[in-house]
């Protein structure tokens, strides 16, 4: 074999080696990526938001990230005439330590990034963008602060379904005690919080926000109990007709309501 033979031969097997370091490095690097980017449905709320807040550090470089306990955060997720705010423990804050960003630098950021969990947008607002993908929702929130602030939250379809569900059954419930009912909720953001006081009682209060007119004094405050599984209307915490004691405003019905033996002492002190 001549001497030019032989550097073709080595020259080849060279150029297979780099071929294939290069390839397994390739290999390597998108291979980690794909492991740590989140199945869009077997993700949990949590996997999604921090992934989101990874993927987008560079474009909050400028930002504080705030303590997720910082700020209340919830989804407002309308269904129907009611609009829901139904609160999501899977969230993140970013603050403006300067000047705030364009909001529609912001949706464009944020959409970009959920793309990848298979997230569309599903209503896009001012200051709010909702996005679905097959078992979660998430959104994103100009808050109203001090500062410039952006959130963005996630919560399991599943569960904005069954705080939905258990609303409109409560309000039903309420209606059958104030036949003016449907008057105070109309145009309003629902809110709902429900307590596990024991194995055996649940109670839950809804809250209303929004505008009011200049006749409305107040929304009301709705305090519903539960024994075993069985929902019932309790008392109206916010009762504008009678007088504040500072931490609530309950007629004399109500409080016999919430007195009652069978929630065992779990609603006197609610307020």
């Amino acid at each position: 074999m001549t001497k030019r033979a032989k550097r073709l031969i080595l020259s080849a097997f060279g150029l297979i080696a780099v071929i294939a370091i290069t390839t397994g490095v390739l290999i390597f690097v998108l291979g980690g990526t794909r492991s740590e980017h989140p199945d869009p449905v077997s993700s949990s709320p949590d996997e999604v938001t921090a992934y989101y807040a990874k993927q987008s550090s560079a474009f909050w470089s400028d930002f504080d990230s705030l303590d997720p306990g910082a700020l209340p955060v919830g989804i407002v997720y309308e269904n129907g005439n009611l609009r829901f705010d139904i609160e999501a423990q899977s969230h993140v804050f970013f603050q403006a330590r300067g000047n705030p960003k364009n909001f529609d630098e912001v949706r464009h950021e944020t959409s970009s990034v959920v793309s990848d969990l298979g997230f569309k947008t599903v209503k896009d607002q001012e200051t709010s963008v909702l996005y679905a993908n097959e078992n979660k929702l998430c959104q994103l929130q100009q808050r109203k602060t001090d500062k410039p602030t952006y959130s963005f939250a996630c919560l399991y379809t599943e569960t904005v379904n069954t705080h939905v569900a258990l609303i409109t059954q409560l309000l039903e419930l309420y209606g059958r005690e104030d036949a003016n009912s449907s008057a105070k909720v109309k145009n309003t953001i629902i809110q709902l919080r429900p307590v596990e006081a024991n194995e055996r009682i649940t109670y839950a209060t809804i809250s209303f926000s929004g505008e009011k007119s200049s006749t409305e004094q107040g929304y009301p405050r709705l305090l519903f109990g539960s024994v075993d599984g069985t929902w019932e209307y309790v008392a109206n915490l916010n009762n504008t007709t009678v007088v504040n004691d500072g931490k609530r405003a309950v007629s004399e019905a109500d409080l016999l309501r919430m007195y009652d033996d069978k929630w065992e002492g779990v609603l006197s002190n609610v307020f």
